[in-house]
């Protein structure tokens, strides 16, 4: 048997690892870079933390321009004080105010106005106002009814009529022209010129642009400026326009008037050349001023009606035409006659309007003593 020596295996020669190139070397050798991988590696992170710390900064700069602006306060206003001056400065020269002599208006009559003046200075400026829309004058009986006065703005204004005031836009004055105006007061001055002069005064101070209009009555009623001629009557009547003479479409028609220079002195002509007619009726004028639809109607008389038993009671019938037409107030002035004083109270107690009796000696009663004078009845 053969024997055979131990023999030990014997491991792989490895391969041979390729041999490693030399570095060159000198002068003209090339540096030794990385190996590519990392290099990029390296850059990239460089980038992103610098663009990182590019967005942080600007969103901090932004950040405190925001809280700047808003704690941006303005600067406090600066206190400028100046001394007062001393005592021994002499004082500042003050201005001289002379007096200068006012020459007094005329009024609408040519009479001169009162002046008030002042000398004080002021840095109000004071209203001016047209002096031909006041008047204040007395009546002719010893100022028995105060003044016929108006304070106005153009379309309405204050009106005195016989010392009864209202405050109107559009008016109608229902005067009593009956042969019976002729009878002397206690003063002789009769009734007819005692109404010419007062009526005037009234008119001629009414205040610019109001509406009115003026109604004559005795047994016909007319506008002033009309003209009554005995062919206009009929053989019904002593006129035409007599309420029994037919219906209330037969009234006669007229529009209101404004109140300007020119037409209020057409109106005080048509006062001075009105005449005294015979009759008295009160349902023909009162319906044709109603029909004016008037805030106010001024209506004056010295007679009285007596009922008719074919006719609705007068004052009804007036009353149901009023609330049917305007709703007027009817101021009424009784004439110094008693006899008619309770049918004109009635009228102006239910239209909310006036009541003023004229006595004989030209005496107005009002208010008071009208009502004692009632009860002495």
């Amino acid at each position: 048997m053969e024997s055979y020596e131990h023999i030990s295996p014997v491991p792989p020669e490895p391969e041979p690892e390729q041999a490693a190139e030399p570095s060159p070397s000198g002068p003209d050798a090339e540096p030794t870079s990385p190996p590519e991988p990392r290099q990029v590696f390296s850059r990239n992170s460089q980038l992103a933390a610098l663009t990182v710390a590019l967005v942080f900064h600007l969103i901090l700069v932004v950040w405190l321009s925001m809280w700047a602006i808003s704690e941006a306060k303005a600067p406090p206003p600066q206190i400028v004080a100046r001394p007062a001056p001393a005592e021994t400065e002499e004082p500042q020269d003050q201005p001289r105010i002379e007096k200068k002599p006012v020459q007094p208006a005329a009024s609408a009559q040519g009479r001169p106005m009162e002046i008030i003046s002042s000398l004080a200075v002021s840095d109000l400026a004071v209203p001016e106002f047209d002096a031909t829309d006041m008047e204040m004058e007395p009546t002719s009986l010893g100022q028995p009814f105060g003044a016929s006065m108006s304070f106005g703005s153009a379309g309405d204004g204050m009106v005195s009529f016989f010392g009864s005031k209202a405050n109107a836009k559009k008016l109608v004055f229902v005067v009593d022209v009956s042969r019976s105006m002729s009878m002397q007061g206690d003063s002789g001055t009769s009734r007819f010129k005692l109404m010419k002069e007062e009526l005037k005064k009234t008119v001629g101070s009414l205040p610019h642009g109001i509406q009115y209009q003026l109604v004559f009555f005795a047994g016909p009623a007319w506008f002033a400026g009309g003209e009554l001629k005995e062919k206009d009557w009929n053989s019904k009547g002593p006129f035409v326009w007599s309420y029994k003479d037919g219906s209330d479409h037969r009234l006669p028609q007229k529009p209101l008037l404004r109140a300007t220079k020119s037409q209020i002195e057409k109106t005080l002509e048509h006062i001075d050349e009105v005449t005294m007619v015979g009759g008295t009726d009160w349902r023909a004028p009162l319906k044709m001023a109603m029909n004016l639809e008037p805030d106010v109607i001024y209506f004056m008389t010295d007679g009285a009606i007596e009922p008719d038993p074919d006719m609705k009671p007068l004052v009804e019938d007036v009353l149901d035409y009023n609330r049917e037409k305007s709703g007027a107030r009817i101021n009424a002035i009784c004439l110094m006659e008693p006899d008619a004083f309770d049918m004109l109270q009635e009228l102006a107690e239910k239209t909310r309007g006036d009541l003023s009796m004229v006595r004989e000696d030209g005496k107005i009663l009002r208010g008071a003593e009208l009502g004692r004078l009632n009860r002495e009845k």
